[in-house]
């Protein structure tokens, strides 16, 4: 994020004062909780994107996010929360 002028300084220094009030930190948080994901061959983090699902080419189901790192062939599984 890039702010300018004396004006942008003061408008992102508001939108962080509110992000408490509003909860937008915890919100971050929960969103990187749920769409980052760190691959198990190379342990790299990655945000999930829809070109990365991986299916079974036998039935079609859904398994994973597959890593987007050239090479790795490493597919983070997809676990259902239980509440």
């Amino acid at each position: 994020m890039f702010v300018r002028s004396k004006a942008g300084v003061q408008t992102f220094e508001r939108m962080v004062g509110d992000g408490g009030k509003r909860n937008v930190w915890k919100r971050l948080e929960d969103l990187a909780a749920r769409y980052r994901l760190k691959c198990p061959e190379c342990e790299k983090s990655f945000w999930i994107v829809p070109d990365q699902l991986k299916t079974s080419w036998l039935d079609g189901k859904f398994q994973g996010y597959q890593c987007p790192e050239r090479g790795c062939h490493g597919v983070v599984e997809w676990k259902k929360e239980t509440k």
